[in-house]
């Protein structure tokens, strides 16, 4: 079981587990989890997902998941 957004598996939404999804993305070997990845759930993990994840994290109301 994970929670979206819960990158590195430590049991909280940080911005380290933003950072994780940059470096995914800029394509770095990284240790994630591609399902708490893909935060909108639409089955990609993309760009999308790195801003709803930051917005989250702004406290911008944002609900994570499908």
């Amino acid at each position: 079981l994970f929670d979206f957004g819960d990158l590195d598996g430590d049991g909280a939404i940080t911005s380290a587990d933003t950072v994780l999804l940059a470096q995914y993305l800029a394509g770095w070997e990284t240790n994630i989890n591609l399902s708490a990845a893909d935060v909108n759930g639409d089955g990609e993990v993309d760009a999308k997902d790195a801003v709803l994840l930051a917005q989250y994290l702004a406290g911008w109301g944002i609900k994570l998941g499908k």
